[in-house]
Order: structure tokens, then sequence, then C-alpha cells
């Protein structure tokens, strides 16, 4: 991480601390996403149980919706 930084840094030569802070997020974002590439890496596999996660909710709260819309459990306001 401490290599996209110092290349972030070095290639946009920001002026102001608001430049400096925008400097080391993107760098230390661009790092990061060449961890998560890794298939190894511990952040790729958090990303791939992150993943996992949403995609059950988004079925669950799918089927639930369905079934409101079926059997009409909720109110119509």
């Amino acid at each position: 991480m401490t290599v996209g930084i110092a290349m972030t840094l070095a290639i946009t030569q920001p002026d102001s601390v608001l430049e400096i802070f925008s400097a080391v997020s993107v760098g230390a974002v661009g790092a990061l996403i060449s961890d998560i590439d890794v298939d190894s890496s511990i952040a790729s596999k958090k990303i791939h149980q992150m993943n996992l996660m949403i995609i059950l909710t988004v079925i669950i709260l799918f089927c639930v919706a369905v079934v409101d819309l079926l059997f009409g459990f909720t109110e119509k306001i």
C-alpha cells in the first residue's frame, strides 16, 4: 500500500491538504484493489463472502416482496 500512496503523491504533486488527502485515498484504494485481485489473499476471500451475503439478502428480499404481492400481508397506504 505504501508504494501505491507514494506513486500517487509523486505523480499528482498535491499543493493543498485536500489534494494530499485525495491523493493518499486514491493511492490506498489502488493498492487494495491489486490485493483483492489475488485469489489467495484474505481481502479476496472476505469480498467473496460479502458478495455471497449480499446475493442471499437480495434473494430473500425478493421472495418476501413476491409473497407480499401475492398474499398482501402489508396494508396499502
